[in-house]
């Protein structure tokens, strides 16, 4: 599993999607972020997302707060948002630095990768993950 990653300078942007609270290091939080993509997933494929800023990218945006507890958004970018479906999580995320991670291989496995960053990466890194 790689290290590799790069910090990105990102202007403003709205992201769409499936979103779930759920506690840092519990096993049934990592399978509900599974599930979470497989509902993005099949949204996408019955449902045409204008993302070109973004060429379609997916995002697992993650945001914490002190109790060891996160929101999780499996999402895409959107380039403009008038409404927000009903089922659908809108979230606008601010101008800022961000560490991108990519994850490689099955979603399934996204939890290997999300045990890999927390454990091996960012203790090494020389910034703080922003809670």
């Amino acid at each position: 599993m790689s290290d590799n990653y790069v910090i990105k300078q990102l202007p403003a942007f709205t992201l769409i999607g499936f979103g779930a609270a759920l506690t840092l290091g519990d096993t049934e939080s990592l399978k509900k972020i599974g599930v979470l993509w497989d509902q993005l997933i099949e949204y996408k494929n019955k449902n045409e997302i204008i993302s070109s800023n973004f060429n379609n990218i997916t995002f697992g945006f993650e945001e914490y707060n002190s109790n060891n507890e996160f929101y999780y958004l499996a999402s895409v970018a959107v380039d403009e948002l008038v409404t927000v479906p009903e089922g659908i999580t809108s979230k606008q995320v601010p101008s800022s630095n961000y560490a991108v991670f990519t994850h490689r291989g099955h979603i399934s496995k996204i939890g290997d990768t999300f045990r890999h960053l927390y454990s091996n990466v960012f203790p090494k890194l020389e910034f703080n993950v922003k809670r």
